[in-house]
């Protein structure tokens, strides 16, 4: 069963009055029900080549661990939201020598490759994917 129509949501203010030329017109303003915002996304799963757990197991790193987790999360987040993967600190949550040397952990067996423009954050442009060796080009960088 649907609700009853509300008139007073659609509730109209005296504006006043303005002059066009010899003529008096009222202005009246309408208040429109506010927009509801939508949720922040959230990923509840993530999926995490095996690969990437062999790799980082001989890595030894808590910080690559926690970018490579960041890193999918926000790739399977773009292939709804759009927009490049920024390895920021925002995003990483982690401090700015942990976020390079997690990054070079991450680039050197060829995980990830990054494009960094001077002192800017490092945006991704690739995930090796599968053990074939296959490569995700992203959208967007």
């Amino acid at each position: 069963m649907t609700a009853p129509f509300d008139l007073s949501k659609f509730k109209t203010k005296p504006g006043g009055f303005k002059d066009r030329g010899n003529q008096r017109i009222e202005v009246v303003s309408v208040e429109l029900p506010a927009a509801k915002k939508r949720k922040p996304f959230q990923a509840h799963y993530v999926q995490f080549p095996e690969l990437w757990g062999v790799e980082l197991e001989k890595l030894k790193s808590a910080a690559a661990w926690h970018l490579a987790r960041r890193i999918l999360r926000d790739v399977f987040k773009r292939e709804y939201v759009g927009g490049p993967v920024v390895l920021s600190k925002e995003v990483t949550g982690l401090n700015r020598t942990s976020r390079c040397r997690a990054t070079h952990n991450l680039v050197q067996p060829k995980l990830i490759r990054v494009v960094q423009e001077g002192n800017r954050a490092a945006i991704v442009t690739e995930l090796l994917q599968l053990e074939g060796g296959k490569t995700l080009t992203l959208r967007d960088t």
